[in-house]
């Protein structure tokens, strides 16, 4: 029997998509509402393909000719000819920028999300530029001659998105660059280029989300978690509301709540948005899917006697699960693990108020451990009896099912059967002492997260350290609500990490013959004593 993945990456629907040539700007017009890192690129009309992408960062001689625009404002001349020698522009890509849909009136939030896009150096040269103009007039040649290079020239009212921009920039300068308390906040740490999102409100969350380079990838879906974390149902629909009537709703911006709305519904069907913005947008309609939970609220038959003879180690008639060979028994525990996996539902991550799916994972994989250990201290032949189960999480380690192969790990490393370890031969405390490596606790588990986050799917993560890190999440998302009505972004990023990996074990989970599923069931529904 083979462990397989339900869903390829590599399907044969997705070569044939990537394989056909498509023109670059249809494949921006499609991929638009996704996020993007590239900044700053400009498209020459001599040649409508060739595509230029300017550095991150700014060449100090340019620097050096901008600080001194502060005390001589000729040298605006000089610096701006040498920023189009070398093509440095603030600009957004033409074809975003077409569908960006901002409005000629620019907020510090908005000024403030522009800006922080940009990469430091960038950020650096563009507050020295504005420093040194923050007294001229909007119709004079240096003000002028600056405005071209924050919004590209080819964009329709590029004119006036760039002045208002500009003085905005100007009269609120402190504000964009400089206070660190004002919606959004950025930081840099001494590693990235670029800033990262720090903390903001639901507006500035929302508004994110209509710029054509997204703070995340995958954004949409990760919004739809951050706003279902933070707010109540009523509240985020209010706050939705707000900004989108302040949009204007062109094609790209209507794809971006598209996205954002069928996220929303998968995690909360009963949200009222059809009360709150149906008279504005469509709301889309999701079919509701029902999952077909196979264990969850099922009566074990209590029946662990298994008869298919060809998966027993010594041909036997009947026998119990031990007596299985170990590979066909940790494909069947990988299986049975993929299976109830499946039975979450993601709202119950979300909320943490009732989470009936997640407390039977727990129960199960807690019985899977205590079989283990009840198994090997109850058995005539104690040292065989560990090392086949040794054998078994070395199996599933080997198939990337790390939340098995854990459980199997903590039964055979009871403290009760600390004695049998002298018992075993060289062999098997090698393989145990890979185990030991894998799981090791030194710095929160570091050694298995690193290993994990590299390991091919199919894969399934470790449950206690998932469910943890959602729950001490959510434990400093509340204790760190700020007063100014700002969110932390550092426990919210967090727990939507640990959700899209938990979604992503559930869509390509492990599946293959089912031999001795019920069996399984029916053995770890039952409570050990050690």
């Amino acid at each position: 029997m083979s462990i397989k993945s339900q869903h390829s990456f590599r399907s044969s629907k997705f070569k044939s998509q990537n394989g056909s040539t498509k023109d670059i700007s249809s494949f921006v017009s499609e991929q638009s509402f996704k996020s993007t890192r590239t900044i700053s690129i400009r498209r020459k009309h001599l040649d409508n393909s060739f595509v230029i992408y300017s550095s991150d960062e700014i060449d100090p001689e340019i620097q050096k000719i901008a600080d001194s625009c502060i005390t001589d404002l000729s040298e605006i001349k000089v610096v701006c000819q040498k920023m189009k020698e070398s093509n440095i522009y603030f600009s957004f890509d033409t074809e975003i920028a077409q569908r960006m849909g901002i409005n000629e009136d620019w907020d510090v939030s908005l000024c403030r999300m522009y800006v922080n896009r940009l990469s430091r150096s960038y950020i650096t040269l563009l507050k020295t530029l504005v420093t040194s103009i923050k007294d001229c007039s909007s119709d004079s040649t240096e003000f002028l001659s600056i405005c071209q290079f924050l919004l590209p020239i080819e964009l329709q009212y590029s004119s006036q998105l760039s002045i208002s921009l500009l003085e905005t920039l100007c009269h609120r300068f402190d504000d964009v660059f400089n206070n660190p308390q004002f919606d959004p906040i950025y930081q840099f740490d001494d590693i990235s280029v670029r800033s990262t999102l720090f903390a903001a409100s639901p507006r500035a969350l929302i508004t994110l989300l209509f710029f054509p380079q997204q703070p995340e990838p995958d954004f949409p879906n990760r919004l739809a978690i951050y706003l279902s974390i933070a707010l109540e149902p009523n509240e985020l629909c209010k706050k939705l509301r707000l900004v989108v009537d302040g949009e204007d709703l062109n094609k790209r911006n209507l794809q971006c709540i598209d996205a954002l709305l069928k996220h929303l519904i998968r995690i909360n069907p009963n949200l009222p948005l059809k009360e709150n913005i149906g008279d504005i947008i469509e709301i889309p309609v999701i079919k509701s899917e029902v999952k077909v939970k196979r264990f969850y609220n099922k009566k074990s038959n209590g029946n662990c006697i298994v008869t298919n003879s060809s998966i027993l180690k010594n041909k036997k008639k009947i026998g119990e699960l031990t007596d299985v060979k170990s590979k066909i028994l940790a494909e069947q525990l990988m299986v049975f693990d993929s299976l109830i996996l499946n039975d979450i539902e993601t709202s119950e991550c979300v909320q943490m108020k009732e989470k009936p799916t997640i407390d039977f994972y727990c129960e199960i994989i807690d019985n899977l451990g205590m079989w283990v250990s009840y198994s090997i201290k109850t058995d005539t032949n104690e040292t065989n009896r560990m090392r086949y189960f040794i054998k078994v999480a070395l199996e599933c380690l080997k198939h990337n099912s790390f939340n098995v192969s854990y459980a199997l790990y903590t039964g055979i490393s009871h403290f009760s059967l600390n004695n049998i370890f002298k018992k075993l031969p060289h062999k098997s405390i090698k393989q145990f002492e890979e185990l030991q490596r894998v799981f090791d606790i030194s710095k929160n588990y570091i050694i298995y997260r690193n290993t994990y986050s590299i390991a091919p799917t199919p894969k399934i993560p470790i449950l206690p350290l998932w469910l943890g890190d959602i729950i001490h999440a959510h434990t400093a998302f509340s204790s760190n609500r700020s007063e100014n009505g700002l969110f932390r972004m550092d426990a919210l990023r967090t727990i939507a990490n640990v959700l899209l990996l938990v979604n992503h074990s559930q869509r390509v989970g492990f599946f293959g013959e089912d031999l001795i599923i019920d069996e399984i069931f029916a053995k770890l529904s039952m409570k050990y004593q050690i």
